[in-house]
């Protein structure tokens, strides 16, 4: 296997948050996607690494890329929309626009509602602090990062057009005490606020910490885009073909409960949508010509196709068949079976926590999904701050526990601030589930393991401060 090669192209197509450390060989969430050798990974951001069953799925593609010519990329994009579409179902006529990250996504729906409406933008985002690091700023319709997927160079926060400036109304995730708020009503107050507009609603279901909006909230009547952040991807693909006949867009990636080395994204439009571009002005789409691909912008929207510079993006090719090939071998996978690992796996974990020192579960941890756990640090009666959690983790995933445990690394989510305050969390993938569905015992151990391991992190932090 061509280890070089495969590490170039498994790592390219987005930005710097891909870029290995000369020093460490690892990333800015300290992984290396092909370092995933006894990692017991129970992370649950975009930065994932290949797995025994998508390693050899990587080097096949990377073996694929060499091989290809434009036209046969572009048909590989097309396989890879027909598989995905496959996958959720072919009740709903929907197109599939690819992108590196769900940052990225976040700029199509502007577009769209910027060449269908001469009216001035509102972006109505829900849960800001539980988005993706980019999102804040990509929903502002400016760069949220200084590197291009093909190597152009950003200003970071600068506006990617002047011409694309929305009005964006954030609502926040949780209260100051950690609850989780209803923004049903918000969304409409928001709405009723700003007459004139053309509205953008960013709803999540599924964010960092689990969060699942009211998503009864979407009219198809009214005149408004509705988008639903389902970027976790830890949902029934009924769900999506409801949303999807309701005229939302739906974000999604491979890159988190699926298991898939960062970053692959994807938004599900409704050909409703897609069928009014025809016949419009689509030259505003231009401003994303150095983000998107060509082969990311479905077939048959040739006169969008022509807006941008670049034919193909080899890495995000790579990773969504490795994306795909995960989502395929968990949909084989007796449902039933799935929900009663993640359930069993949720209970040992929260048991795990209750018996160790240093944690608390947030409140309303009932009402997120049950494959994501989250808890806050607590020592000497102080909560670690965002910062102190931020250390706590940074040296957590890169310590080596050889001989300790029954693994050499963990690798757990990221810390979220909300307000002034933070946590951290453990989740489960599509992968881990597949394999714990295998065993005739479950056996959690290895939770048990993780959760001392982090305990001793914190007593060693608190020792060192």
């Amino acid at each position: 296997m061509d280890c070089n090669g495969l590490q170039d192209v498994v790592s390219s197509g987005c930005d710097e948050r891909l870029f290995l450390n000369p020093k460490t060989g690892r990333n800015k969430y300290y992984l290396n996607p092909l370092d995933f050798h006894d990692v017991h990974y129970r992370g649950s951001c975009t930065c994932g690494s290949l797995t025994p069953f998508t390693q050899p799925i990587a080097v096949s593609a990377l073996q694929r890329i060499q091989c290809s010519g434009q036209s046969e990329l572009d048909q590989w994009a097309q396989e890879q929309c027909d598989r995905l579409q496959q996958l959720i179902g072919d009740n709903v006529a929907f197109d599939v626009f690819f992108g590196p990250s769900g940052s990225d996504l976040l700029y199509l729906p502007l577009l769209f509602q910027k060449v269908l409406s001469r009216q001035p933008l509102l972006n109505i985002v829900s849960c800001p602090e539980e988005l993706g690091s980019g999102s804040n700023l990509a929903a502002e319709g400016r760069y949220h990062s200084e590197n291009g997927p093909f190597d152009d160079f950003f200003e970071k926060g600068e506006q990617l057009s002047s011409d694309l400036n929305p009005r964006v109304v954030r609502l926040g995730a949780r209260s100051t005490d950690g609850r989780i708020r209803s923004r049903h009503e918000e969304v409409h107050q928001v709405l009723s606020s700003y007459p004139g507009h053309s509205a953008i609603v960013n709803l999540v279901y599924g964010s960092k910490s689990g969060i699942e909006d009211d998503l009864n909230i979407i009219d198809p009547e009214r005149n408004v885009l509705w988008t639903v952040d389902l970027c976790q991807f830890r949902a029934d693909p009924l769900l999506i073909q409801e949303l999807l006949a309701k005229g939302a867009m739906v974000l999604i990636t491979g890159s988190k409960f699926y298991n898939a080395p960062p970053f692959c994204g994807a938004l599900l439009v409704p050909c409703t949508w897609t069928d009014r571009l025809r016949g419009v002005d689509v030259s505003a789409f231009a401003m994303l010509s150095k983000i998107f691909a060509r082969n990311d912008i479905p077939g048959h929207l040739e006169h969008v196709r022509q807006q941008f510079c670049y034919g193909n993006n080899s890495g995000l090719r790579l990773r969504w068949d490795c994306a795909l090939a995960e989502m395929e071998a968990y949909d084989r996978l007796d449902k039933e079976k799935a929900n009663q690992v993640i359930q069993s796996w949720n209970q040992a974990v929260l048991n795990a926590l209750g018996e160790a020192e240093f944690f608390e579960l947030m409140p309303d941890q009932e009402a997120t999904n049950a494959s994501i756990i989250s808890f806050r640090v607590i020592s000497g009666g102080e909560y670690f701050s965002h910062e102190e959690l931020q250390a706590l983790f940074a040296s957590f995933v890169q310590r080596e526990f050889a001989n300790h445990y029954s693994f050499s690394r963990v690798f757990i989510g990221q810390p979220v601030r909300y307000g002034d305050r933070s946590f951290i969390r453990f989740a489960l993938g599509s992968w881990a589930v597949r394999q714990l569905a295998n065993t005739a015992a479950q056996d959690w151990r290895a939770e048990y393991e993780m959760v001392d391991a982090l305990a001793c992190e914190v007593d060693a932090f608190e020792r060192g401060r």
